[in-house]
């Protein structure tokens, strides 16, 4: 699996997909797996955005000068390696994850999996793309204000963001401390699910055991703004596109209701992203890299030193 894993990444001949490719070691932890012993992630690859740390790689929120050398792993990451996963790498992002559209970057822009020529989303892009792509089964990123959910759909998969505070942010370099959120990406809500289920919560944490998902009802009924109330600031193509959803919608079966939206016109069209980088001191340098030092804090509020 973990072999297969890289031979996609190799494949997509997408070098924006992964900052770090940790493939010897994600190799050698598959060997060393042994039988299967029940864990619920026994073998399962997944990437981890570049702001979250994994012990023995570089964290760098893709900036080359920020990078240091994870000591230890986020409290996520050992909740996940403890259930069997294996990490194939670190995941490409915004810079700093300060922007929802995948290209702010150092490193080459991901390309988006279901249309290249096309943005990959953010600031999860690099997230988001290794599971459109088949290569990780799933990922996780960051979610302030849409960077989890963002490039999901505009890569087709899963974008699952816990309520804040729900999963521990011990080791994510903040962007946003009071809002940020470790989300995962999936190929199912199923998958997501189960991730998240067992990225257990810390002392830190808010309690909020993930409860069993409910089966979907005989009729699917989604609600969707009425034409007169849609904003897309002036976009009529965007427009265009998503009036045309409904209509796809009633032909698999679904209750399709138009509701008139609520959002007052003054109001902004999303949350503002942090507009300041999270601050560090140094620079790294492959001789003396420096150490990521993180102390936990309350709810999602990880520390970062």
């Amino acid at each position: 699996m973990i072999a297969l894993a890289f031979a996609r990444l190799d494949a997509a001949e997408d070098p924006g997909i992964l900052i770090h490719d940790a493939r010897e070691a994600a190799l050698a932890a598959a060997r060393a797996l042994g039988p299967r012993d029940g864990r619920p992630l026994w073998g399962v690859p997944f990437v981890v955005k570049d702001k979250i740390d994994v012990a023995g790689m570089p964290t760098t929120t893709a900036c080359p000068d920020f990078s240091c050398f994870a000591e230890r792993d986020a409290f996520v990451v050992a909740r996940l390696l403890a259930a069997g996963a294996i990490c194939l790498g670190k995941a490409n992002l915004d810079q700093f994850a300060t922007g929802l559209v995948g290209a702010r970057s150092p490193y080459p822009v991901p390309r988006n999996a279901l249309d290249p020529a096309s943005l990959p989303g953010g600031s999860s892009s690099g997230s988001a793309v290794a599971v459109a792509q088949g290569i990780a089964t799933f990922s996780l990123g960051a979610d302030t204000a849409g960077s989890g959910r963002g490039p999901a759909a505009l890569n087709g998969i899963v974008g699952l963001k816990p309520s804040l505070g729900a999963l521990s942010a011990t080791g994510m370099v903040p962007a946003w401390r009071t809002l940020d959120t470790i989300s995962v990406f999936a190929l199912t809500v199923s998958d997501a699910w189960a991730v998240f289920a067992v990225a257990e919560a810390d002392a830190y944490s808010r309690p909020m055991p993930a409860p069993v998902v409910s089966p979907l009802p005989p009729r699917l009924r989604i609600a969707v703004p009425t034409r007169a109330s849609l904003v897309t600031d002036g976009d009529d193509v965007q427009a265009a596109i998503f009036h045309e959803t409904p209509t796809r919608l009633r032909t698999t079966g679904a209750e399709v209701v138009e509701l008139p939206s609520t959002r007052s016109p003054a109001c902004p069209t999303r949350a503002p992203e942090s507009p300041s980088a999270p601050p560090h001191s140094g620079r790294a340098s492959a001789k003396s890299p420096r150490r990521c030092i993180r102390s936990p804090g309350r709810s999602s509020r990880a520390g970062w030193s």
